[in-house]
């Protein structure tokens, strides 16, 4: 970047307003006399800019008589200045202005006009007219007067250039001109600096913007991890003894009245559920990954999962797949089950005639190692308004908008369904009429696994399922929550396994040296040692010998992203978030299980 633009960067002003600029700040100086000095060699023509005080800013070609005499004596300098200053004053742009000084000397100037505003004047000073003579006598009384050297001066004065006026008109139309492009150029320079000025205040604040919206995010994350963490911990408690009395003998209302609790309980897990996985989408923080999976087992689970619901409605659940659609894919299946059960529940819950259709179609795809498929789930229920569709998918927001209430829910399944397909840069679009029904379609491209991708998927899969042991398990449990820890410990005795309670990790490490366990249980947040430093020690401790391998299960209320990630790192060989379903509980077991046979 150019001096000049630099001191123009620094300047605070706007387009309009930069009267605190002087001449210097705007014009490239340097440049400038460059160009005059290769002009003046060329034509012989002298040429200076002034500001408006008579600062002599660009000189080329100048005067011996005015450089060597007229402007180092006091007196006949004021005369030079006198001239400077009558010139600047009242010319108009495109004209020039002629004028003798009291050194009977001929100076011309056109001015500089900036964004509308004069700033100083193109100049060209120190020559006579050849139609007239100069008075020999009166330089000579001059010199004397102002103590010269007067055969240096009369020498000086022979050298003073004779135009005519016609060279002279045409000079100065060359400097008008000049003049001209150095206005435009250097107000274009203005307004460029003012342009990165006001860029570099815009970086400047949309860095401060930056760090206060990722202040806010870690906040919210944060606040939401707290949130989560203490709501998680009792709702375990809840959901725990309320599947314990789902499991005990009791009158069909008693029953009843344990189901709604159930049911109650698991609405509020899946809401909290919804919020963190849209505070995760949101924050960027949601990875998508990918594995072999079954379609079939896709569909299965929605309708094992969806069925009992559909049937208390009294509507159809039916799930239909298209030709040609292969039987394994490589994609996420966790997402994708977490789009299709969404729309599904979606429709299910505004549905109360008809029937809820789950379609999956192939398209036409060039690439034969990828299958685009069309993910249709069609309602006959309320129907959204078109008017509603736009906003329907914004988190928090329901077709309902009044305080009759008819369908529970948050308002986040869609939201968070349009985010996922978007992370797995796919498609969603939603056809609705109000009173018949709606139908969303989703669109997403997965891999085709190789032979051998599914063959090893499969064998996997086998032999974590012939081969898990019935055998009943010693556990050691680790938790500091009294009804959490009673709730799952009766969970696992009715499974048949033996369990051993502790509070903390201390605890539960001085208990791994005095007895043999099959499995550990740990809590994250628990007082004296905690489950991350309990882990440490029983993972690094030569004493314990072998025991110090022994499979660890992370069961704690921390559900945010990167936790499932983070305990695993430190050396936990899996993860269940609270509250925790018996189901869910089974499954890690029974995953750890599989994992040790196989070495990992």
């Amino acid at each position: 970047m150019q001096e000049h633009l630099k001191r123009l960067f620094e300047n605070e002003f706007t387009s309009e307003d930069f009267s605190n600029l002087e001449l210097t700040d705007i014009i490239d100086i340097d440049a400038l006399q460059f160009l005059m000095n290769d002009f003046q060699e060329l034509t012989g023509m002298v040429f200076a800019i002034l500001d408006l005080k008579g600062n002599i800013l660009v000189a080329s070609g100048w005067q011996d008589i005015c450089t060597c005499f007229h402007r180092v004596n006091p007196e006949t300098e004021k005369h030079c200045k006198e001239s400077d200053i009558y010139l600047t004053q009242g010319v108009s742009p495109g004209k020039y202005k002629l004028y003798k000084c009291k050194n009977d000397m001929w100076d011309v100037a056109t001015p500089l006009i900036i964004g509308g505003k004069h700033m100083g004047n193109l100049f060209m000073g120190q020559f006579l007219f050849k139609d007239e003579e100069p008075d020999v006598e009166l330089f000579r009384e001059r010199a004397i007067k102002y103590g010269f050297n007067v055969e240096d001066y009369l020498a000086a004065l022979d050298r003073v250039p004779r135009w005519s006026r016609d060279t002279l008109d045409t000079v100065m139309r060359y400097y008008t001109h000049l003049a001209d492009m150095i206005a435009r150029l250097s107000y274009t320079n203005i307004q460029l600096a003012q342009a990165m000025k006001e860029k570099d205040d815009l970086v400047n604040e949309l860095e401060k913007s930056k760090k206060k919206i990722e202040l806010a995010n870690r906040a919210k994350s944060e606040f939401l991890a707290n949130m989560s963490h203490e709501i998680r911990t009792p709702l375990n408690g809840v959901l725990g003894m309320l599947q314990l009395l789902d499991e005990e003998p009791a009158t069909e209302q008693q029953k009843e009245h344990i189901k709604a609790a159930i049911l109650s309980s698991r609405r509020l897990t899946s809401l909290l559920s919804d919020v963190l996985d849209l505070s995760r989408v949101e924050a960027g923080k949601m990875r998508i990954e990918e594995s072999v999976f079954g379609i079939q087992s896709l569909e299965d689970s929605i309708m094992d999962i969806f069925k009992l619901a559909a049937k208390e409605k009294n509507i159809q659940l039916l799930c239909v797949s298209g030709e040609n659609i292969p039987e394994f894919l490589i994609g996420d299946e966790a997402r994708l089950r977490q789009v299709l059960f969404n729309l599904v529940g979606n429709a299910i819950k505004f549905t109360t005639q008809g029937g809820v259709r789950v379609v999956v179609e192939r398209l036409a795809e060039d690439d034969p190692s990828v299958a685009k498929l069309l993910f249709s789930v069609s309602d006959d229920g309320i129907g959204i308004a078109e008017a509603q569709l736009k906003y329907i998918i914004e988190p928090f927001v329901q077709a309902e908008g009044t305080y009759s209430r008819n369908f529970q829910g948050a308002g986040l399944g869609l939201s968070i369904v349009k985010k996922l397909v978007l992370l797995m840069e796919g498609d969603l679009f939603i056809d609705s009429v109000p009173g018949e029904g709606t139908s969303v379609y989703v669109c997403l491209q997965f891999k085709i696994p190789e032979a051998h991708q599914v063959k090893a998927q499969l064998a996997a899969e086998r032999q974590c399922t012939e081969n898990t042991p019935g055998k009943a398990l010693k556990i050691l449990f680790a938790e500091d929550e009294a009804i959490n820890m009673l709730a799952a410990q009766k969970m696992l005795e009715k499974q048949g396994h033996e369990v051993v309670a502790v509070s903390n990790g201390k605890e539960a490490v001085q208990m791994l040296h005095e007895q043999d366990f099959d499995l550990v249980l740990m809590d994250i947040q628990m007082p004296v040692m905690n489950g991350i430093e309990a882990v440490k020690a029983i993972r690094e401790s030569a004493r314990l010998g072998s025991k110090s391998e022994i499979p660890i299960i992370a069961m704690t209320a921390y559900a945010m992203t990167g936790d499932r990630e983070k305990f695993l790192a430190a050396g936990m060989d899996d993860y269940i978030s609270k509250p925790v379903e018996n189901s869910d509980l089974n499954k890690a077991i029974k995953r750890v299980a599989c994992k040790k046979r196989k070495g990992k």
